[in-house]
């Protein structure tokens, strides 16, 4: 199967329920038939689904905003206008969102903010024991991931893919859980190894530009999103807001 951008627009439509008539029983009848394409629609699904929280993006893309005016503010008010604006502007967050939030929101580095807004960890589901399949370790790795205690997932899943050396979703839970713990080397030495055929190669890519953000190598990260933004996947439209948005911020 080969992965275009049409196919990943099918995909979308079809997750989003705009799919309609002939159309959609074609799509439904090829997705009870191929276990590859199968896995194709469920990857979406868990990446969309893990990508969706649109008000966690709008509430920290106003954060920047107000942080924008205050600056240009005091570059072109008085200082005694622009001191009543800050308050002004404080005093709104300490209601809304407790005065150490500000502090923490005004004393961040907008690189990491730009990681914070964009990175969400690669999704994991808990496996029933069936589906477990001869990996029972994995039920209680979902479990630890999806309430963030990385660094418990880190040996397990370190061991499970000595067992299971190709298997490149574990991978990327460990990429994760790796870029999680402030081992960034280590999560980029994994998301490096994945080879270009890979059915998981793009979600690597993906990663591995965040991974690069979070070091501050600008020049590795936009290298890795203009790979991105140059050839149909899943992430090329993610890529290409946070490449104008380093650009941007970098001026």
């Amino acid at each position: 199967m080969e992965r275009t951008q049409e196919l990943f627009e099918k995909i979308n439509s079809y997750l989003n329920n705009e799919m309609k008539g002939n159309t959609l029983k074609a799509f439904e009848d090829l997705l009870k038939t191929d276990k590859v394409f199968q896995l194709e629609v469920e990857k979406h699904r868990l990446v969309q689904q893990a990508l969706k929280d649109e008000d966690t993006l709008l509430f920290r893309e106003k954060l920047r905003v107000i942080d924008q005016e205050l600056h240009e503010n005091d570059l072109n008010a008085s200082t005694k206008k622009g001191t009543r604006y800050f308050w002004k502007i404080a005093a709104i967050f300490i209601i809304f969102i407790g005065l150490p939030s500000l502090i923490w929101f005004w004393n961040m580095p907008q690189e990491e903010d730009l990681f914070s807004t964009y990175y969400v960890p690669y999704p994991i589901n808990a496996p029933n024991r069936g589906a477990a399949n001869g990996q029972p370790e994995l039920i209680k790795i979902a479990v630890d991931y999806k309430h963030k205690k990385y660094r418990k997932t880190i040996c397990a899943l370190e061991n499970l893919i000595k067992q299971h050396p190709n298997d490149a979703q574990l991978k990327l839970y460990l990429g994760n859980s790796y870029l999680n713990t402030c081992l960034e080397e280590k999560a980029l030495t994994l998301f490096r190894s994945f080879k270009e055929n890979d059915l998981y190669y793009d979600d690597a890519q993906w990663f591995l530009a965040l991974t690069h953000l979070k070091m501050n190598n600008f020049k590795a990260t936009k290298t890795q999103l203009h790979n991105l933004t140059h050839r149909p996947n899943l992430y090329s439209l993610k890529a290409k807001k946070l490449l104008h948005d380093i650009i941007h911020e970098k001026k």
